[in-house]
């Protein structure tokens, strides 16, 4: 009996923060809505699934057009959210080829350790260069060393 009640309580603690992720996904949706002037759209939006950028970032051209109908959006609502949509997606696209950092089993990102072996290896190499460069300054003006 002691360890149905132990799943029970593992079981509600896994609902509750798949919970806590969906409505942080939910709130993104919400606040982009409202960056983009179109938020009186969001209980359309979540009503009819389009609730996160999970969802909307699978969006093709014909489901655009779907989405548009079926949350009631006018011709200029229409423009501005494929266009909003449509730059998401590219900055998205970009962020992703252009990221550098790793993620861990949760999806979040990890810390980087230091800058990496090139950075190291340039650093060392620059560090030694001044190093001659400090000794050879008093040869170049003509001092000598006795």
């Amino acid at each position: 009996n002691n360890n149905n009640n132990n799943t029970d309580v593992n079981n509600n603690n896994n609902s509750t923060n798949q919970n806590v992720v969906v409505n942080d996904e939910q709130n993104k949706v919400k606040q982009w809505l409202e960056m983009i002037a179109l938020d009186q759209f969001w209980p359309a939006f979540q009503k009819e699934g389009y609730n996160t950028f999970n969802v909307l970032n699978l969006l093709k051209e014909n489901d655009i057009s779907v989405l548009v109908q079926t949350v009631g959006m006018g011709k200029g609502h229409e423009v501005l959210f494929r266009d909003a949509l449509s730059n998401r997606q590219k900055l998205q696209r970009k962020f992703d080829r252009h990221s550098h950092r790793k993620r861990d089993n949760d999806g979040n990102h990890k810390e980087r350790k230091g800058r990496g072996k090139w950075f190291e290896n340039r650093e060392n190499k620059e560090g030694e260069k001044n190093k001659e460069e400090k000794s050879d300054d008093g040869a170049r003006r003509g001092f000598s060393r006795r």
